[in-house]
C-alpha cells in the first residue's frame, strides 16, 4: 500500500511554538507556515502525489502478482475536514478550520 500526502494548507496547527523533549534536551520548534510557504509546499506535495500515482502504476506492471493500492489520504483528509460530522471518528469535532486546544489533549 502506498499513501499520497494531504495538502498542508488546511492543517489546524497548534500554537506558533511547539516544545519537544528529546532525552534531557528541550527543543522549541516554530511549525507555523505563512500562507506563501503553505502554497509553495502544496505545489511540491501535488507533484509528489502525481509521481506517487505514476510510480504505483509502474510497480503494478513490474510486479503483476502483487496487490498494490494507492490510498488517497489527500482526498480523504479534505472530505473529513469538509464534513467532520459525517465520520464517526471525527463526529465530535466541531472545529476543523483552526487549532482546537481541547482536541490536543
Amino acid at each position: 500500500m502506498f499513501l499520497n500526502i494531504p495538502a498542508v494548507d488546511r492543517v489546524p496547527l497548534g500554537p506558533t511554538n511547539t516544545t519537544l523533549r528529546v532525552g534531557k534536551r528541550t527543543v522549541t520548534l516554530n511549525l507555523r507556515l505563512t500562507p506563501a510557504e503553505s502554497a509553495h509546499l502544496n505545489q511540491y506535495i501535488a507533484k509528489f502525489n502525481t509521481a506517487m500515482q505514476t510510480m504505483t502504476g509502474v510497480f503494478r506492471q513490474l510486479y503483476p502478482e502483487a496487490t498494490v493500492w494507492l490510498f488517497d489520504t489527500n482526498t480523504l483528509f479534505n472530505r473529513v475536514l469538509d464534513n467532520a460530522a459525517s465520520y464517526p471518528v471525527t463526529s465530535a469535532i466541531s472545529e476543523t478550520k483552526r487549532y482546537c486546544p481541547p482536541y490536543a489533549r
